[in-house]
């Protein structure tokens, strides 16, 4: 059909009433007619008949960017005052659509930019769903970065879209939007576009905050280098450590920068006393605990329950983390909640390796729960790998004559597999106690010895050809692999203190003789080498400095004297 300068054929096929005529020629895209009727029959271009729609909705509707453009010509109302509950303004069905274009040239025609919306409001007329936005009233500018549309969120910048509002539901700001959906761009633009970075949302959350928990590494340090405030805390009183445990990804970077800004590593929050190293055990970061713990965590410090660091590492963590809590002065024999001890913890738990590291550690195997129960006694499985580790643990005290608890040792008499177990062991024993392999020295040697102790009898040849031997798998079978692990880490050890007798020697070796230099080795912690080297290197050269100044000295009084 085409359509001329005559219009009255066309009007016949509309109803008489003109408004609805004009919505109908919006509708069907008849711009000469529209034009017409606005212009001869002079009909008002805002004319909303439910107070919802107007003939710029009809004709955004129908995707019609002329029609658009030639409405707002005739001073369409581009910010109506619509009074129905569940009205959109032209620019928000506009961006609702996603109709880009038609979203543009409202914004340069003057469409209010910082009009907000509830997005439940839309219902089904713009058929319109968007993740993470929730019912509250919200602004175009949110809308623009929920959907990572950077074009737009330049283009409402630029006409004035305020930058740090923050919706009416989670008090989120567009900046929160960018960080928690990791739109790095958008949220590099609003950084730079003098965005709040310490604008907090419901929970107290800052930007910050948000990225601490997505673990975005390059996010994360824009944020600080833009001055985030890394002191921050939210309403439940976490701070930027609890955020950086409780995130999916195990930053440690980040977190050692952070606690070198100042950050306290035993704050706690308000409501379950949880401290950073309490969320990274939580959460099983072992690397986490490692940093937390070297920077001064209390490892003694219990949450509002009762539960201690020690306890929540034997649930979440590795045994080598548990080995490092005690290390650092967790007590080992702590009650937990049920009156039993992390052992009891671990024993029910069938982790036979953390049962291992807590025996090893002291654990009192006769502690009992508030039902009377032992470890042994707490399990049900006693041909489990926890029953053997603990009935030779006890053999063991048996042959020292150590204090066994009566109802311990009833358990063992009661089962059958587990008396023939505790036999075995005291078999073996008596194998490893008194059976040589090098002189006086015998397989209770290389169990009992302190390992430096031992590193330094393997540097006997003999002494290691004679452990060689053994026939260690057949000899004490339940023994084999504790005395192997012992054996490899004193001759482990013993490289490495050979190691650094060399780097001493090359750098002392016209300073200290040779026993002072293997003295030294043999007290130095293998792990601090290198920060206690760096240290007494430096404290050598001053001694040697002051010997130097004090020969010159001595030399010029030396020299002076006799002239005067």
């Amino acid at each position: 059909m085409t359509f001329s300068a005559n219009t009255s054929s066309y009007r016949n096929i509309f109803p008489q009433d003109k408004t609805i005529e004009l919505n109908q020629a919006v509708y069907s895209g008849y711009r000469q007619l529209v034009q017409t009727m606005l212009t001869v029959d002079k009909l008002d271009v805002n004319f909303t008949p439910n107070g919802r729609d107007t003939y710029l909705h009809t004709a955004i509707a129908r995707r019609d960017l002329a029609m658009v453009q030639l409405l707002v010509m005739f001073k369409a109302n581009l910010n109506p005052l619509l009074t129905a509950r569940d009205a959109i303004s032209p620019l928000w069905m506009a961006m609702l659509y996603s109709y880009d274009d038609i979203s543009e040239f409202l914004v340069r025609a003057g469409a209010d930019i910082n009009e907000r919306f509830s997005l439940h409001f839309c219902g089904k007329k713009c058929n319109y769903t968007i993740n993470g936005i929730n019912g509250g009233k919200t602004s175009l500018l949110h809308l623009a970065v929920a959907r990572n549309h950077e074009a737009h969120v330049k283009l409402f910048l630029d006409y004035g879209a305020d930058i740090n509002y923050q919706d009416t539901f989670g008090k989120e700001s567009a900046l929160q939007y960018a960080v928690f959906r990791k739109f790095i761009s958008l949220a590099t633009i609003l950084i730079y576009r003098g965005a709040n970075l310490e604008s907090a949302n419901v929970d107290g959350m800052t930007s910050l905050h948000t990225a601490l928990i997505i673990g975005d590494v390059d996010l994360i340090k824009m944020l600080i280098q833009r001055g985030a405030n890394v002191k921050a805390v939210d309403n439940s009183g976490k701070t930027a450590l609890h955020f950086i445990a409780e995130s999916n990804v195990e930053n440690v970077e980040i977190a050692e920068q952070l606690l070198n800004m100042g950050l306290r590593i035993n704050q706690t929050e308000f409501k379950r006393n949880l401290g950073p190293l309490h969320v990274a055990l939580l959460t099983g970061k072992d690397k986490l605990v490692k940093l937390f713990v070297r920077h001064g965590a209390d490892v003694t410090a219990k949450i509002s329950n009762g539960v201690s660091p020690l306890s929540l590492a034997n649930l979440y963590c590795s045994a080598k983390t548990m080995r490092l809590m005690i290390a650092r002065g967790a007590n080992v024999n702590d009650k937990i909640d049920d009156g039993g001890t992390t052992l009891h913890m671990a024993a029910r738990r069938y982790s036979a390796e953390k049962v291992r590291v807590l025996l090893r550690c002291g654990a009192n195997i006769n502690s009992l729960d508030l039902r009377g129960s032992t470890p042994l006694g707490c399990l049900e499985n006693f041909h489990s790998d926890v029953a053997k580790v603990l009935v030779k643990q006890i053999a063991i005290m048996h042959a020292r004559g150590a204090f066994i608890a009566l109802s311990t040792m009833e358990v063992i008499w009661a089962n059958v597999p587990l008396m023939e177990h505790f036999n075995q062991c005291l078999a073996e024993l008596k194998f490893i106690e008194k059976k040589p392999f090098y002189l006086r020295y015998t397989l209770r040697t290389v169990l009992d010895e302190r390992p430096m102790k031992l590193a330094a009898l393997t540097r006997n040849s003999d002494f290691v050809l004679g452990f060689q031997t053994i026939k260690l798998k057949l000899e004490v079978p339940n023994f084999a692999r504790e005395i192997c692990i012992k054996f490899m880490c004193a001759l482990l050890l013993k490289y490495q203190l050979s190691s650094m007798e060399e780097h001493l020697n090359r750098i002392f070796y016209d300073s200290l003789p040779e026993p002072i230099i293997q003295a030294i080795a043999y007290h130095m912690n293998i792990q601090d080498t290198p920060y206690l080297v760096e240290r007494l290197v430096r404290a050598i050269r001053q001694v040697q400095e002051k010997a130097r100044r004090a020969r010159r000295e001595l030399a010029t009084e030396e020299t002076i004297g006799p002239a005067q």
